[in-house]
């Protein structure tokens, strides 16, 4: 006999009834299986049920009410494998026994008459034809001839595109650092903008602690900074004249302050904060000058506190061999507490106390 799908079975008289769709009665095609146990084809069962109303879709041997997506469902293996062992004679080139299972490979790899197209269609040939004569075809196909072009063309094509898309990476790449460096210039031009600002603001009123020295005769020691000096009330402080520190303390931080023709300086005691406040009165502190005594690169923290509350507060690091100017510009404060700590002991000192040492505050 023969099928639609371009065989006959070689022996159709052999083949089992149970493996025939009972609505065709041919050997099954995608042998779909029903929850009332009847078999049938894949697309004779669902032929029948869409033929048949939604209140009449039923199994046409026992009238079992069937859904299309519910209840059908692939036979068991071992009837597909039955069926697919059936040898088959292919209609297009006569060939014969060849296994049911196998016919679809048979005709898209070796059937002779099975049409195909040419090796080229990729690149556009229409040519379209019986297998066999497929190898004359390519032996004058113009397409196939220009396929060796076409390739180079397109690899060189693909090397292009592959330059294009590195070179729009590193655009991109050259755009985020255009718009990172520009974010940079208007941070640096808004700080430019303030030091402007504060180099414009008036010094009213700076204090360098070269007067503390008149008050002494002696001055081969260190002293307490006297209570009320200069208006403030201070805590923890020492000043220092500068015949004292050049010959005590040599290669310390004291011999930098003294370099800048200072005559005296004031110090915290030991390693806690020195304070000045003003209880009656705030003050503007626009800035102030220092260096550290005994080790390097010393952390300052410096706040501004006003009825108890810390208003302003700012980190600054402080060297040894450097006397540094250190911007506030803090307005309406009552006290000012200068605290340092950690920092790198110079080798030739032993003295370990921590100390900020002070040389001018200007205030406006």
């Amino acid at each position: 006999m023969t099928d639609e799908c371009g065989f006959v079975y070689m022996d159709d008289a052999s083949i089992d009834d149970e493996f025939k769709c009972l609505i065709c009665n041919e050997p099954f095609e995608k042998a779909t299986c029903t929850p009332c146990d009847h078999t049938f084809c894949r697309l004779c069962i669902e032929q029948w049920l869409r033929k048949n109303t939604d209140d009449n879709k039923s199994c046409p041997i026992c009238r079992h009410s069937l859904s299309i997506e519910d209840d059908l469902k692939p036979a068991s293996r071992l009837i597909t494998n039955r069926i697919d062992r059936y040898l088959v004679k292919c209609l297009a080139c006569d060939l014969e026994k060849i296994p049911r299972g196998s016919f679809s490979d048979h005709i898209s790899k070796t059937c002779t008459m099975t049409d195909v197209c040419c090796s080229a269609s990729d690149i556009l040939c229409p040519w379209i034809g019986p297998r066999y004569q497929l190898n004359d075809h390519l032996k004058l196909c113009p397409y196939q001839q220009i396929r060796p072009i076409l390739e180079l063309i397109q690899t060189k094509n693909t090397q292009l595109e592959q330059v294009v898309t590195n070179q729009q990476q590193q655009i991109i790449s050259i755009n985020e650092r255009y718009q990172a460096q520009q974010l940079q210039i208007d941070e640096l031009t808004k700080t430019v903008d303030l030091l402007k600002a504060h180099k414009n603001i008036t010094i009213k009123r700076t204090i360098n602690f070269d007067d503390l020295i008149e008050q002494y005769d002696e001055l081969d020691s260190y002293y307490p900074i006297p209570s009320n000096y200069a208006g403030f009330t201070w805590h923890n402080g020492a000043f220092m004249p500068h015949q004292h520190g050049k010959i005590s303390y040599p290669n310390t931080g004291f011999n930098t302050a003294f370099k800048q023709n200072n005559k005296c300086v004031i110090f915290n005691f030991g390693c806690q904060p020195i304070t000045m406040c003003d209880s009656r009165n705030t003050f503007s502190i626009l800035s102030f000058e220092a260096t550290c005594a005994f080790q390097d690169k010393v952390t300052l923290t410096v706040a501004g506190r006003r009825a108890g509350k810390t208003i302003h507060t700012i980190t600054f690091t402080l060297r040894y061999h450097e006397l540094k100017t250190f911007n506030l510009n803090w307005d309406c404060i009552d006290e000012l507490e200068f605290l340092p700590k950690g920092g790198k002991q110079l080798p030739t000192v032993t003295d370990t106390d921590r100390h900020v040492i002070l040389t001018c505050l200007n205030f406006s």
